[in-house]
């Protein structure tokens, strides 16, 4: 596994995930900053994060990836965090930057989670501000 991070995205109806790889620094918010906008131009209801390639998450770096949050839940789709090192887990929840309820072991158990909750309760957008 390369140190440098990197995303890969893998689609399947209305399922989108996002393969996270490497040491996610301070210098990758560009990069987390472009992953974020090419989420925004997907059309998935669902989006699945995959830390298991991540051995280390930089403070520096938490704000872009809450921003991340933040958008996806904006546009009223539904997301989760899968497979993180429990000392990153600890860090990102005892931050706030992420939420215990969207966080899952691993890709499988949070895509039949929320596409349950999907089918039930169809996430809406927030409206917006003018």
């Amino acid at each position: 596994m390369a140190d440098e991070f990197a995303y890969i995205f893998g689609e399947k109806d209305e399922l989108l995930i996002v393969l996270l790889q490497g040491k996610i620094m301070s210098k990758d918010i560009a990069t987390l900053e472009k992953c974020a906008s090419e989420i925004s131009e997907k059309s998935q209801k669902i989006v699945l994060f995959s830390f298991r390639d991540v051995p280390t998450f930089i403070p520096g770096a938490h704000s872009a990836f809450a921003k991340i949050q933040k958008q996806i839940r904006d546009a009223g789709k539904l997301m989760a965090s899968c497979s993180m090192r429990p000392e990153i887990k600890i860090i990102l929840l005892q931050s706030g930057i992420v939420r215990d309820a969207e966080m899952f072991n691993n890709i499988p158990e949070a895509w039949q989670k929320l596409k349950a909750k999907l089918e039930s309760n169809p996430p809406k957008a927030k409206p917006v501000k003018e």
